[in-house]
């Protein structure tokens, strides 16, 4: 469950591999926890898609994209 800001918004999709709120919304977030205590089939569907999320931005594939859009920056200043 995160707030509804840019970076948060990235990782999290709301309903897929979690939830997104309002930000300040503490009665959405009660509700939301509430929703995933209550509802095992929807709280091991948001755990199974979060898994794919922390494969996607491990440290290791941060880094690698991150390397590729540095080397093409500046591959592209030195042409």
């Amino acid at each position: 469950i995160v707030s509804n800001c840019r970076g948060n918004r990235d990782i999290i999709k709301d309903n897929l591999n979690g939830f997104v709120i309002e930000k300040y919304d503490s009665q959405e977030f009660v509700e939301k926890i509430h929703q995933l205590y209550s509802n095992n089939a929807l709280l091991k569907r948001v755990k199974g898609n979060t898994e794919e999320s922390v494969v996607k931005y491990s440290e290791k594939n941060v880094v690698q994209s991150m390397s590729y859009i540095y080397s093409s920056y500046f591959e592209s200043k030195n042409e």
